[in-house]
């Protein structure tokens, strides 16, 4: 009879960050990025069953599921464990937006298995995993590392879990993710021109923010970076100055995606010009939960 098991992880927005030193790492646990960023409460839930082969779902539908194979692949290699699963995500945000999708799956597809065939690992063993997979398949940098913890989280030392360092500041807040469209992570990550434009930008918002930042705070860094770092899309600036028409003025990108993070001063104003722009949104709030088992 087969087994299943669910975890949860919080997606997550990356406001800025910057990779000064990751060329000179010797292996991919110390690999990572500084930022900063929030956490949300859409998160990703991720059922593990046992099953005659292995396959990956997001959704309800199947998907190559490269990252999550990559989670599979570390997980087995550690604890020797080489049964055959069936991989269920499910989320209402959108892959491939600079929403952590990726790193939410990668962390809840590790619990999940560690629970579901009681290899002993701790969670932060499942955390490297999850952080490993990200590295390999260039799909985020600092990302795990961010969605271990609550509310806004600022990457202080570079690493994964256990290695590196993240400072958790719990924050109440609504947000809307204004989702516009894709951006290619692996791409940016694998242009050292990009970058180092990025890095230089990066570096000098991480020396202005302290261990207590506000949400205010990191939400004008967040913007600052967007404009300098090159990675700021015209239809995201665009959105911005019309929203500021509108005085919605505490927004900026998420990282890397074309996706607008908003605290909203007016609810009711933003969602009605986002439905009368058919514009895909969701209404969350900063997350005050940490990545867990559900069943």
């Amino acid at each position: 009879m087969s087994k299943s098991v669910t975890a949860w992880a919080p997606t997550h927005a990356t406001l800025y960050f910057a990779v000064p030193d990751n060329s000179r790492a010797e292996d991919r646990l110390h690999m990572g990025s500084l930022g900063g960023g929030l956490n949300f409460e859409e998160g990703v839930t991720t059922s593990v069953t046992t099953h005659t082969e292995d396959m990956v779902h997001y959704n309800g539908e199947m998907i190559d599921g490269k990252i999550s194979l990559t989670v599979l692949d570390l997980f087995r290699k550690k604890t020797g464990v080489n049964e055959t699963v069936e991989i269920c995500h499910e989320s209402i945000i959108l892959t491939g937006c600079g929403l952590s999708t990726s790193g939410a799956g990668s962390i809840g597809l590790s619990i999940a298995l560690n629970h579901l065939f009681e290899t002993g690992m701790s969670h932060i063993e499942c955390l490297q995993i999850a952080h490993e997979a990200e590295i390999i398949c260039k799909t985020g940098l600092g990302s795990v590392m961010g969605q271990s913890v609550e509310g806004i989280e600022i990457r202080r030392v570079i690493g994964a879990p256990g290695i590196g360092r993240v400072v958790s500041i719990p924050c109440k807040s609504d947000i809307f993710l204004i989702i516009l469209g894709p951006l290619s992570t692996s791409q940016v990550l694998s242009s050292e021109e990009k970058m180092e434009i990025v890095t230089k930008a990066g570096v000098e918002i991480h020396e202005t923010i302290g261990e207590k930042t506000s949400l205010e705070e990191i939400m004008n860094l967040g913007f600052k970076f967007a404009k300098e770092c090159g990675l700021m899309t015209s239809r995201v600036r665009d959105l911005i100055e019309d929203l500021h028409r509108i005085g919605e003025t505490r927004a900026t990108m998420a990282m890397i995606g074309e996706t607008l993070v908003v605290v909203p001063h007016n609810k009711d104003k933003l969602r009605n010009y986002c439905r009368s722009a058919g514009m895909y949104f969701v209404e969350t709030q900063i997350s005050s939960e940490t990545p867990h088992l559900l069943s």
